[in-house]
């Protein structure tokens, strides 16, 4: 019991971490006061959320460059520029597009924004489009599994910033107070961090795309790969803890492991960084081995 309950210490501090330090960070991530404070076109299509993200970045390229890249989102299109590694390793079979296809018509209000392909888990995979202003906006209705009643709304709008500057802004809406404890505290610290990291590549992929920088799927692989370590680390950690018979270095491992998992994905530091931190994990575990 007193390896279970440091365990459950260690986990309980991480997730005050998040609360605390995380979770206002990322819900306002690059947006100024103004941006995550004002009313957006779509806010009125989910009153009363429990959940507000408003998120931003300054892309170095007009509205219409930006738009055209914007305007090709789509799993049966030109992708979600964000990473595909961890999309594909879901079942989603994205490629991203590295240039502006030309035979992608325009999104249209009505149509379903596809995330895996539509033959996939049920043909349950999509958003509906409720409103497309060309240049403008994407208003987007979410759903969960096969109920087809909205979850909530994830839009897109574009500024421009006099002739050759844009800022791109997303706001998702979400949540509602009759939702059940369980499913509130899954979206909470299991979804709501996910669809972090993976938005906040897509903006910065829209971004390197748009500005004329060079993209390379490799560089997301590396940056991937020590948060699926730190996944391994953490269950490793938890197991051999609650198996051995000193448990000390297991607790080590375990700790090493869901830090990381809290602080690489959602800090994105420097690759040497993350691959150090994992190291230490995995020397912590040949250790207790």
């Amino acid at each position: 019991m007193t390896t279970l309950g440091i365990l459950i210490a260690i986990a309980l501090l991480l997730l005050v971490a998040y609360r605390i330090a995380f979770e206002p960070w990322m819900a306002r991530w690059g947006a100024t006061e103004i941006e995550a404070t004002r009313t957006f076109p779509g806010d009125e299509l989910w009153p009363n959320p429990t959940r507000v993200e408003t998120r931003a970045l300054t892309i170095g390229a007009p509205v219409s460059r930006v738009w055209a890249w914007l305007n090709q989102i789509g799993q049966d299109r030109g992708g979600f520029y964000s990473y595909s590694v961890l999309e594909n390793l879901f079942g989603a079979h994205i490629r991203n597009a590295d240039r502006i296809l030309p035979n992608v018509p325009p999104l249209q209000a009505g149509a379903r924004l596809w995330y895996t392909p539509r033959e996939a888990f049920g043909g349950t995979g999509y958003s509906e489009i409720v409103r497309v202003d060309p240049a403008r906006m994407i208003v987007l209705v979410g759903h969960s599994g096969k109920n087809p009643a909205p979850n909530g709304t994830w839009s897109f709008f574009l500024e421009p910033i006099g002739q050759a500057e844009t800022r791109l802004v997303t706001r998702g809406l979400g949540g509602n107070s009759r939702q059940p404890v369980l499913q509130r505290l899954f979206e909470r610290f299991i979804m709501a961090p996910t669809h972090f990291v993976m938005e906040r590549r897509m903006l910065l992929g829209v971004k390197e795309r748009a500005e004329g920088q060079r993209t390379s799927s490799a560089q997301d692989l590396v940056e991937v790969t020590p948060w699926l370590v730190a996944i391994a680390l953490t269950v490793a950690g938890a197991i051999g803890a609650m198996l051995a018979v000193e448990p000390g270095w297991w607790l080590a491992v375990f700790a090493a492991g869901a830090s990381g998992l809290l602080v690489l994905p959602l800090l994105r530091p420097p690759a040497v960084l993350s691959i150090a931190w994992v190291l230490l994990g995995a020397a912590a575990a040949v250790v207790a081995l």
